[in-house]
Formats: structure tokens, C-alpha cells, sequence
């Protein structure tokens, strides 16, 4: 990211890093209050030309802490990051005021949650895409996938994924390239099934002609 031109302790944010043209911030304790300040007449930052955003640590409770950051930066914002939480998927993201987005990296989608194998992962996932404008510009998107006890033709057949490669390739017009890493509970051994079913399932958006690079590593 570059030297910081400002390092800002504040107490109900874990960190917050701001250099001339990136934003990054670890979203902890009260959110709400920190952006309240983070945005208002006192707060020293300007950030209406932030380009790149990093954020981690998201709860369900800071969506509209989140959405009123984003909205803010609005359309100056070029890469953003979402570094999301297991097991806590019931916000939205709203990225309708940030139109010139080129990078999205989505890291740490569990799809091992309660329900249908792969049901609440790919849910939320297919929710989150389909808010996004098909005026969007994104040309570069990374997902970050964490599996537990599937074998790979459960994850292949996992709800949702058929629907994904809908909306990946009929509303990201501009969209060249996918990363997908996919961190598993299994033996490496089926590595390359895996990242084969994975590819397997997005048939519309390879058709299309988007490059798709799908590889595995251990769970941690």
C-alpha cells in the first residue's frame, strides 16, 4: 500500500490506514460511531479521492456503518477488498454509488454454513453480485472460498452456482478475468478434481471467453 501519510489510533477502530490514495481499515468495536467521526466536520481525512479499500474484520452490524463509507468515497474508488467473517453473511454490501470499480477481491466465504451443502455461501454470494449495476466496470474479480467436509462433487452440485455463472456472465460486461481459491478440509490428493468441478460449473462465463484460474489450498 505504500508509506501512510496517516497512522489514526482511534479507539473504537482497531486501525485505520490513509495514505494519499488508499483506505485501509480493520472494523472493529463501535463502527457506526468511528465512520460517524471518520466522515464528519472534525475528522481530518478527506477522502473523496480514496481509489483503493481494504476492509476487514465485517459484522453483520456494521452494513450500514459500511454503505455510508462507501458512499461517501463514492465514484473515485477503483480496487476495493472485503476480507468477510465466517459464519456472519446476513449483510449487504452496496456498491451502487462506486461505478468505476475495476478490482474486487472477496476473500473468506464460508460455504460451509447451516443448511443445504453450499446453500448460504452461494447465496449470499449471488445476492451481493446481483446488486451490482450492469453499468459496472469491473474487469478483475478474486474469490476466496472456504470449504470443510466436501468432496468435490458436492461442491460442483452445491445450490447456487448455476445461477452465479449467470450473473457472472451476462451482467459483468467488462469482466476479462476470475480468481477463485478454494481453501479445503481434504486431502490434497483431489486437488485437481476439485479446481476441475469448480471450473466445471461456471460453463457460461468460460464460454464467454473470461479467463478462470480456480486453485486449492489447505484450510488452515
Amino acid at each position: 500500500m505504500g508509506t501512510p501519510a496517516t497512522l489514526a489510533h482511534v479507539a473504537t477502530a482497531r486501525y485505520c490506514y490513509l495514505s494519499h490514495q488508499n483506505l485501509e481499515l480493520a472494523m472493529e468495536g463501535n463502527v457506526d460511531l468511528y465512520v460517524g467521526w471518520f466522515l464528519g466536520p472534525r475528522s481530518p481525512f478527506e477522502i473523496s479521492h480514496i481509489r483503493n479499500l481494504r476492509v476487514d474484520l465485517l459484522k453483520d452490524k456494521d452494513e450500514k456503518a459500511l454503505n455510508r463509507l462507501l458512499r461517501a468515497i463514492g465514484s473515485s474508488l477503483i480496487q476495493v477488498e472485503f476480507h468477510l467473517p465466517f459464519n456472519e453473511l446476513g449483510f449487504d454490501i452496496k456498491l451502487e454509488y462506486n461505478s468505476n470499480i475495476g478490482f474486487l477481491s472477496l476473500t473468506n466465504i464460508d460455504i460451509d454454513e447451516v443448511g443445504a451443502v453450499g446453500s448460504f455461501g452461494t447465496a449470499w454470494l449471488q445476492r451481493f453480485l446481483s446488486n451490482i449495476d450492469t453499468s459496472n466496470k469491473l474487469e478483475l474479480i478474486e474469490l476466496g472460498l472456504a470449504f470443510d467436509s466436501h468432496t468435490f462433487e458436492e461442491a460442483y452440485s452445491a445450490p447456487g452456482w448455476g445461477q452465479i455463472d449467470c450473473i457472472l456472465s451476462g451482467k459483468f460486461l467488462k469482466l476479462e478475468q476470475l480468481n477463485m481459491e478454494l481453501l479445503l478440509s481434504t486431502d490434497p490428493e483431489v486437488y485437481n478434481e476439485f479446481e476441475q468441478c469448480m471450473l466445471d460449473a461456471l460453463p457460461l462465463l468460460v464460454k464467454r471467453g473470461v479467463s478462470v484460474d480456480v486453485w486449492c489450498k489447505e484450510r488452515p
